[in-house]
């Protein structure tokens, strides 16, 4: 019926019942892979143009999936930011690490010399660069883009007293 190999002198052939089994297990195997395609066509990075502003790719970091994060670097003398946004990461943690790393590269290409933090991860300020603000450790331009930027965490609710 069907051929396996589609030389002249044909080596092995395919009787009716093997070809259509072999016809249904690759189509089982096609049936698994597809979603995984899929996944990573909707998981596609949507990076911000080259030359965008920090406004708009903060637009882009907030209507993006979980497991992302932002980095920042900020040059205060020549008044210059570079960051980093990773997002649809399978673990926050390594959503940190690739903003983290983006960034750096960022202001290494541009030749900013100031270390990259994180300006937020997940939808929340990380609670580091929260503490380094309240101490003075962090610079006041950061300290200023995350409180304009990243809305703070919301207070827990009181315990219910009685």
């Amino acid at each position: 019926m069907g051929w396996l190999l589609a030389s002249e002198p044909a080596i092995v052939s395919l009787g009716r019942s093997m070809w259509w089994t072999a016809a249904r297990r690759l189509s089982v195997v096609w049936v698994a892979l597809a979603p995984l395609a899929c996944a990573s066509w909707f998981s596609a990075r949507l990076d911000a143009p080259a030359g965008a502003r920090l406004e708009d790719a903060w637009r882009l970091y907030q209507i993006s999936e979980d497991a992302k994060a932002m980095a920042i670097a900020i040059d205060e003398t020549a008044g210059r930011k570079v960051w980093g946004i990773r997002y649809g990461y399978l673990s926050q943690e390594s959503a940190n690490r690739g903003a983290l790393s983006e960034c750096e590269s960022n202001a290494k290409r541009v030749g900013i010399a100031t270390d990259c933090h994180l300006l937020a991860v997940g939808n929340r300020r990380p609670p580091g660069a929260v503490r380094a603000c309240a101490d003075g450790r962090a610079s006041a331009a950061f300290c200023e883009l995350l409180n304009t930027l990243v809305p703070p965490d919301p207070e827990p609710a009181p315990a219910p007293s009685g």
